[in-house]
């Protein structure tokens, strides 16, 4: 847990596992995960820190096939700066299309359930964009504490993990304010992995 009041808290968590019976999994799982590491967000100004990655191309050099998987959950991660993050689709018919956004802050519900899942058939890959308002006089980063995050997890029905993101400084540059957001773009690196490794 992480109290990011000034001011001592009382807490209390509890994790309940529940054991499903092989015979009653209906559809098979994987974990995949987008981040946006190298973070700068500058001090008195509201940024914006997005990349585009090309799940198809990595997909394909694992699977060998085009990318055919669906996305069930997504569950969005920042701290009290983040203001919301987005998630689009690249390529194919369906260029551009929005299927996940969200600008709930902190203390809120984040994760939301796709339902119907969405398939990610004839696209090339995901952009993916955190936004972030810095009242402070620090510049922030990476980080917990005072630092911020920006992950989008997720669940895709798959038998392989799909990991990615933006992980080094010189992977991301400052494209400028526009219409008073400082704008950040970062170079997407994709892995993928068989689950049962």
């Amino acid at each position: 847990m992480l109290n990011a009041s000034s001011e001592p808290l009382m807490a209390q968590t509890e994790l309940l596992i529940t054991e499903v019976a092989e015979s009653d999994v209906e559809k098979k799982l994987a974990p995949m995960y987008l981040q946006y590491e190298p973070l700068t967000i500058p001090p008195r100004q509201d940024s914006r820190f997005v990349a585009d990655c090309d799940i198809d191309r990595a997909y394909r050099n694992v699977a060998n096939r085009a990318l055919d998987v669906d996305i069930h959950y997504l569950l969005p991660h920042y701290h009290g700066l983040g203001t919301g993050i987005a998630l689009d689709l690249i390529g194919g018919e369906r260029d551009g299309e929005n299927i996940f956004t969200t600008n709930q802050r902190i203390g809120e519900p984040l994760g939301r359930r796709l339902d119907p899942p969405v398939s990610l058939t004839g696209v090339t890959g995901l952009r993916f964009g955190c936004e972030f308002s810095n009242p402070t006089d620090n510049e922030v980063g990476w980080g917990i504490g005072d630092q911020e995050m920006c992950i989008i997890f997720g669940f895709t029905e798959s038998d392989l993990l799909i990991g990615g993101g933006v992980v080094e400084a010189e992977m991301s540059e400052y494209i400028g304010d526009i219409d008073g957001v400082a704008e950040y773009r970062g170079e997407c690196g994709v892995l993928i992995f068989p689950l049962n490794q």
